[in-house]
């Protein structure tokens, strides 16, 4: 179960590098495909946009939230944080993202949500099968969600050695910036 919720105790540096920007680039191959965008943090648009817009996201989605963490645990620790280790371990963790995208590329799943997002009103005629598909990958993109959540924490904390109610406050903080601000920023690359 450790190895499950907390893997950065086993990986870490370059070879986290490494298979974090397989996943990173993987994403975003699917995405692209599949006519998928970042258009927020951890936010996704059914929208066709060029392989390199979609991947500047999927990067900026992954720099964005590292960048600020590294520079909180810099603060926090009393240790030495290797940049690699910060970089390996929150690009590693962009591997959880992939399952909640690949639901996204279904396209009885996309037609549902063109309906809905073109007319809201429209839930009340969707067929019940097409709601309750439309509920399990909701409920299916979430609970990835949590665990990349988690990850991401994870390779902060091992990363930074922190951990703690400060350490906790100091990630959520992050997540939040990055919600909030992160929206700016997409919103110039994806238009």
């Amino acid at each position: 179960m450790n190895r499950l919720l907390n893997p950065f105790r086993y990986i870490a540096g370059t070879r986290a590098l490494i298979l974090g920007t397989i996943f990173i680039v993987a994403t975003a191959l699917l995405e692209w495909s599949g006519g998928v965008v970042q258009d927020g943090y951890l936010h996704y648009a059914l929208k066709s946009v060029g392989f390199g817009r979609v991947l500047v996201a999927d990067v900026v989605s992954w720099l964005l939230p590292t960048a600020l963490l590294y520079v909180a645990g810099v603060w926090m620790s009393r240790s030495r944080i290797r940049p690699i280790d910060m970089l390996g371990t929150m690009a590693f963790a962009r591997l959880l993202i992939v399952p909640t995208v690949v639901p996204m590329l279904i396209p009885a799943v996309q037609n549902v949500m063109m309906e809905i997002i073109s007319n809201p009103m429209v839930v009340t005629s969707i067929p019940e099968s097409s709601m309750l598909w439309l509920s399990a990958t909701g409920i299916w993109a979430t609970a990835w969600l949590v665990l990349y959540w988690i990850w991401s924490y994870n390779a902060f904390a091992v990363s930074c050695n922190v951990r703690g109610a400060k350490a906790v406050a100091v990630f959520v903080g992050v997540q939040i910036a990055c919600t909030l601000f992160g929206g700016l920023i997409f919103g110039l690359l994806v238009k």
